[in-house]
């Protein structure tokens, strides 16, 4: 069995989670061929499900269009998704880019764009690693 790229990054995407009433679930590729670029699955109430991708990034990302550039092949595929299930208002898709300052930057895609969306009370996240190790 190999060892997750993001292990210590979703552990801490998973603690700001828990406590605003998600469960969160990790996602595996099991044996699909095009597995969903997603990490992490977290779900609240009776619909709401935020699938969650997690990114290292060496830079603050500086604007929206560096986000979508550095996030070139998930977002497209997560618009398609998006674009089938039209009326699911409850479906998320999201991107949490950890920059070396020990922060997540979020971003939600919209059919249309993407837009930036607060952590969860980035005041409370985890000692996230500051160097080293691959994610």
């Amino acid at each position: 069995m190999g060892i997750r790229r993001c292990y210590i990054l979703e552990e801490s995407v998973r603690e700001l989670l828990e406590p605003q009433g998600y469960r969160v679930d990790l996602m595996t590729p099991g044996r699909s061929r095009k597995p969903l670029p997603v990490n992490m699955l977290a779900s609240r109430s009776p619909d709401e499900r935020r699938y969650i991708r997690i990114k290292k990034m060496s830079g603050k990302p500086f604007d929206l269009s560096s986000v979508e550039r550095f996030c070139k092949k998930e977002i497209p595929v997560y618009r398609r998704i998006l674009a089938s299930r039209v009326n699911d208002r409850n479906l998320h898709f999201e991107i949490w880019i950890f920059v070396p300052s020990a922060t997540f930057h979020c971003y939600e895609v919209l059919r249309d764009g993407v837009r930036e969306i607060p952590a969860l009370s980035l005041k409370n996240q985890l000692h996230a690693p500051r160097a080293g190790g691959a994610a």
